[in-house]
């Protein structure tokens, strides 16, 4: 595995600017990451659980896609971003 305890702020930062070099396995690290943050969001604005997962999924494809632009978050202590 690649990181197998809580990420870090340089963790974020090292999968991130793999991502901006189009690297699928930090792209797959990034959607791990943040999934369950982008359910619980999407999830209080929509019922359906085809429309949430098709967001989450156009929400992805899109930051991946501009890739070259994605912006670092720092993570909290208890792993919430802000």
């Amino acid at each position: 595995r690649f990181f197998k305890k809580q990420k870090t702020n340089n963790d974020i930062e090292t999968i991130i600017n793999g991502c901006r070099e189009n690297n699928a396995h930090c792209q797959k690290l990034l959607i791990d990451l943040y999934y369950g943050y982008a359910l619980k969001i999407a999830s209080k604005y929509m019922n359906s659980p085809e429309n949430i997962e098709e967001v989450i999924n156009d929400s992805f494809l899109k930051d991946l896609n501009t890739s070259k632009r994605l912006t670092i978050f720092p993570l909290s202590m208890d792993g919430s971003v802000g």
